[in-house]
C-alpha cells in the first residue's frame, strides 16, 4: 500500500471503549480515548499492473480502501497439477467456554504452497501458508496474540466482522513493529450473524504485499444459514481462493515479488493447493462457503452440469435465495452456496469464467478444482426461495443524501486514486464526513473520470468496514456533466452483494463499472456488544 491516513469524525457515543487490559504487548495504538471515534468504509480499487498496490482513501465515518493487483505463479511450471484430494483451509482453532485464545506468529520462513516447497518469499502465520481457520460463536471473545517476526511492521483486520474498530479490536491503525507482540481482544456481539469472514493485515503501505505473500485466514461465526434444517445435515466445505507466481521451480522455488506479475500468469489455488479434487456423489448437494482472499483476483465460479443456489453472502443471511449460472467473486467476497452435483458420474471441473476489469485487470478463464462425481447417488436439497425478512432499515427514511465520486488516473505508470477530485495522499481532516449513530443516509457513489483527474477507467469493487448497507438503485451517468443517464431501482435480497445480483453488502460487494452510479442506503446502527452500545 502506498497511502496515508485521513481520520473520520464519528459521534461521541460511537462504539467501543479501548480495552483496559494491562498488557505486555508493545504494538502501538494511535490516538487517545479523547479523540473522535473512528469507524471505516473501504472502497477497493484495483491498481495498475505497474504498481500492484492497495491504496486507501478515507471518507465518512469509515475508511475507504482500494484493492490492488497481485503477483502470480506460472501454471506450466507446476509438477503434477492435481494436488491431494479434499483440501482444507489450514488448521482449525475453536473457541472454548466463550473465548478463542490463540497465538499467531507472523514470519517469513520456507513453507509449502501449490504442492511446492517455497524457499523464500512466502509470509506465514505459525509457519503455514494458509493461516488457521478460527471458529467462534456469537457472544465470544476472540483473543489473538500476534507476534511479529518480520522485518517490517504489520497488524490485523477482521474482515466483515461487525465489531468495534477501536483499541484492541478491529483497529487497523494499530502498528505491530518488528519483534513486537500485540494482543487483540475482539468482542463478537451476541447478535452477530453466523457465516464466513476472514482476517488479514491492514497496515497502510504494506497490505497488498503482505496479503499476497500469504497472510490471510478464514473466520467462521457459528450459526447462520449453516444451521438451517435443510442445510445442517449436508457436507460443509470451506474453500479459500487465492493465487501466486513462483519462479525457479526446478531449483529453489521462490515467490515472485508483488510488483512483478500479470493476471495471465497466475496459478490459482484452492486452500493453498493447485487444482485439488473435491468428491461428490451424483445428485448430492453440499454447502460450500467460498472466500476470495486474494489481493485483486476476480472469479466467476461455475460447475458445468451442476446447480448453484446462493443462500449466504459476505457472512450475512439472505431473505431471498437465487440460482445463478456463475457466481462472481471480486477480492474479499464470500458466498455460501448450495452446490448440487451432476446426476451422472464423471470428472467435472470447477471453473472461473474470467473477468475483464479494465486495462490492467484481464483475468482469464481458469480451472480451479476437479470435482469427482462417483456412485452411490445421494439426495439433492433445495433451500426455499423466501428465506427471511428484509432488513428494516431499507424502508427507513434517510436523514440526508451524499454524493461521492471515486476514480483513478495514471501518473508515471502508477495509479492515483481519488475521491471528489482529491487524491488519496492529499486527503485531510477537512475532507472528513461526520454521521450520526442510529440513522440511515442515502449515498450516491459514482465511478468515473473528470477533466482534472484523468481518464483511466477500471471496474472497482466496493468494501465497507463494520456496517451494512443496501444498494437501492444502479445506473450510468455522464462524468463530464454529472447527468444520470440510466437509473434502475433494485430489490435488495441479502445482507451482501455481488457484482450483478444481490444488493446489500456487509464486507465487500458489488462491482462499479466505469461511468456507473449506485445509490446506497447506509445505516449506522447500534449493536448488543458491551463495547458497541452505539456507533457511527
Amino acid at each position: 500500500w502506498n497511502s496515508s491516513s485521513a481520520w473520520v469524525t464519528a459521534s461521541r457515543n460511537a462504539r467501543g471503549q479501548a480495552s483496559s487490559h494491562a498488557s505486555r504487548q508493545t504494538g502501538s495504538i494511535p490516538r487517545s480515548s479523547a479523540d473522535p471515534k473512528p469507524c471505516w468504509i473501504s472502497c477497493c480499487f484495483s491498481s495498475s499492473r505497474a504498481s500492484r498496490r492497495w491504496v486507501r482513501s478515507f471518507f465518512t465515518s469509515f475508511r475507504v480502501s482500494l484493492s490492488g493487483a497481485g503477483a502470480m505463479l506460472e501454471m506450466n511450471t507446476l509438477g503434477g497439477s492435481a494436488a491431494a484430494a479434499e483440501p482444507v483451509p489450514g488448521s482449525v482453532i475453536r473457541s472454548s467456554n466463550g473465548v478463542l485464545s490463540a497465538t499467531l506468529t507472523v514470519q517469513d520462513v520456507p513453507t509449502k504452497a501449490a504442492g511446492l516447497d517455497i524457499a523464500s518469499g512466502l509470509l506465514t502465520y505459525n509457519g503455514l501458508y494458509s493461516g488457521p481457520t478460527l471458529r467462534v460463536s456469537p457472544g465470544d471473545l476472540l483473543r489473538l496474540n500476534v507476534r511479529n517476526r518480520l522485518v517490517e511492521p504489520t497488524n490485523m483486520h477482521f474482515h466483515g466482522l461487525h465489531v468495534s474498530p477501536k483499541g484492541r479490536q478491529d483497529n487497523v491503525f494499530v502498528v505491530i513493529d518488528p519483534m513486537d507482540d500485540f494482543e487483540y481482544d475482539v468482542e463478537i456481539p451476541a447478535d452477530h450473524t453466523g457465516g464466513l469472514y476472514w482476517y488479514h493485515p491492514h497496515l497502510h503501505g504494506l497490505v497488498g504485499k503482505q496479503l499476497y505473500g500469504g497472510l490471510a485466514g478464514l473466520i467462521v461465526v457459528e450459526g447462520g444459514e449453516a444451521v438451517r434444517p435443510e442445510i445442517a445435515p449436508l457436507r460443509h466445505r470451506l474453500l479459500n481462493l487465492r493465487y501466486l507466481l513462483i519462479t525457479d521451480v526446478a531449483i529453489a522455488p521462490q515467490l515472485v515479488s508483488y510488483d512483478s506479475a500479470e493476471p495471465s500468469n497466475a496459478v490459482h489455488l484452492v486452500n493453498g493447493r493447485h487444482q485439488p479434487t473435491l468428491a461428490m456423489a451424483p445428485g448430492e448437494t453440499q454447502f460450500w462457503q467460498v472466500c476470495n482472499s486474494s489481493t485483486d483476483a476476480y472469479y466467476n465460479l461455475a460447475l458445468p452440469g451442476g446447480r448453484l443456489q446462493i443462500v449466504e453472502v459476505d457472512g450475512g443471511e439472505v431473505w431471498e435465495s437465487w440460482f445463478p449460472e456463475t457466481v462472481p467473486l471480486p477480492p474479499g467476497k464470500r458466498f455460501g452456496i448450495l452446490v448440487t452435483a451432476p446426476t451422472t458420474p464423471g470428472l467435472r471441473t470447477l471453473r472461473s469464467g474470467g473477468y475483464n476489469q479494465g486495462p490492467y485487470g484481464q483475468w482469464p478463464a481458469v480451472a480451479l478444482a476437479n470435482v469427482e462425481v462417483s456412485d452411490p447417488s445421494n439426495r439433492s436439497v433445495t433451500a426455499p426461495l423466501e428465506m427471511g425478512t428484509a432488513a428494516a432499515f431499507i424502508a427507513q427514511k434517510p436523514v440526508r443524501q451524499r454524493i461521492l465520486d471515486m476514480g483513478e488516473a495514471q501518473t508515471d505508470e502508477n495509479p492515483m486514486f481519488w475521491f471528489d477530485d482529491v487524491p488519496y495522499e492529499k486527503i485531510t481532516m477537512k475532507d472528513v464526513i461526520s454521521v450520526e449513530a442510529n440513522t440511515v443516509e442515502d449515498w450516491v457513489i459514482r465511478n468515473g473520470t473528470t477533466a482534472s483527474m484523468g481518464t483511466t477507467q477500471e471496474s472497482h469493487p466496493y468494501h465497507q468496514h463494520v456496517n451494512d448497507f443496501a444498494v437501492i438503485e444502479r445506473g450510468t451517468y455522464d462524468p463530464v456533466t454529472g447527468t444520470v443517464l440510466t437509473r434502475v431501482r433494485t430489490a435488495p435480497r441479502s445482507r451482501a452483494a455481488s457484482q450483478t445480483r444481490s444488493t446489500l453488502i456487509r464486507a465487500i460487494g458489488f462491482e462499479f463499472e466505469p461511468n456507473s452510479i449506485a445509490f446506497l442506503a447506509a445505516p449506522f446502527i447500534t449493536a448488543t456488544s458491551p463495547s458497541m452500545k452505539t456507533k457511527a
